[in-house]
Formats: C-alpha cells, sequence, structure tokens
C-alpha cells in the first residue's frame, strides 16, 4: 500500500508502508531509484506504518524515516542521495510542540511550547495558523493559543 504520490515533471515519488520510497518514470513505470526509509536511515515507522507524501521542494524530496538518527531527511530528487538528515528530538506523542521549518538546505527548530489543556490520551493534531493564534484539534475539543504570547 502507497501514501499519496508525489509528481513532479516525469517523475513519480511514492511512499509504501513499509519505508520503501521509489522515484518512477512516470511514462514507463521503471524504478529510477529506491531507498527503505527503515534500512537505509534507521528509520522507524508510527503506530500506523509509513503513511505521509513525500513532499517535493525544487531538486529536493523531504520525507521522514523516524528513528533517533534520522527523523526528517533531504534527498536529491533526481539520484535519492541524502542532502542532510536531522534527528528532531522529544519526537515522541505527548511531548509538547514544536514549530520547525525544514528546506532543502537544512532542518531548524524555530520553537515549541507544552500544550496545558492535552487531553490523557494520544492524538494526532491539525494545526492551523491564521489572524496570528493557532489553532489545535486534540480528541473532541478545540484549542486556541496566542502564537506570539506576550513576555511577563
Amino acid at each position: 500500500m502507497f501514501s499519496a504520490r508525489a509528481i513532479d515533471g516525469d517523475a513519480v515519488y511514492v511512499l509504501g508502508s513499509d519505508g520503501d520510497l521509489a522515484c518512477l518514470d512516470a511514462a514507463k513505470g521503471a524504478v529510477r531509484w529506491q531507498k527503505n526509509l527503515a534500512v537505509d536511515f534507521e528509520g522507524s515507522s508510527g503506530m500506523w506504518a509509513y503513511a505521509e507524501s513525500p513532499l517535493i521542494d525544487g531538486d529536493v524530496l523531504i520525507c521522514t524515516p523516524g528513528g533517533d538518527t534520522a527523523t526528517l531527511v533531504a534527498l536529491n530528487k533526481t539520484n535519492g542521495e541524502a542532502i542532510w538528515k536531522a534527528a528532531v528530538p522529544g519526537k515522541a506523542m505527548g511531548e509538547g510542540l514544536k514549530s520547525n521549518e525544514a528546506s532543502p538546505d537544512a532542518y531548524k527548530e524555530l520553537g515549541r511550547f507544552d500544550q496545558p489543556q492535552r487531553s490523557a490520551k494520544n492524538a494526532w493534531l491539525h494545526p492551523v495558523i491564521a489572524g496570528g493564534r493557532l489553532y489545535l484539534r486534540d480528541q473532541n475539543v478545540l484549542l486556541c493559543y496566542d502564537e506570539k504570547p506576550e513576555k511577563p
């Protein structure tokens, strides 16, 4: 099973639930390159296996192998070679919320905060930023935070 595909020109990028990432020729279906996120990057999938869509940004494919050494990886989209990889500390569910920036050049954490009103259950948060506020859905509750709170 594959997640949604990323299509860029004559290439199709797919990621299977077992971590098989491949670049295919869109017209012929031939494999141009392939990696396995668990094997090649010592990745660790989440509870629902690998279930993301590869992100293409210019000449770079960004994906999330998980694990301790390469939580986030940028690959050359033409040949699959690693450009950079980053371990993201505190990546486990329930360890606070993070604001991150990932570009073709590097990964950078911009900030983090603990969510005081968080339910006791694990939940996938669906963040939306609008009007200077961060909105999160946690289980059956909608939460709203000031994006840049005043300093005491």
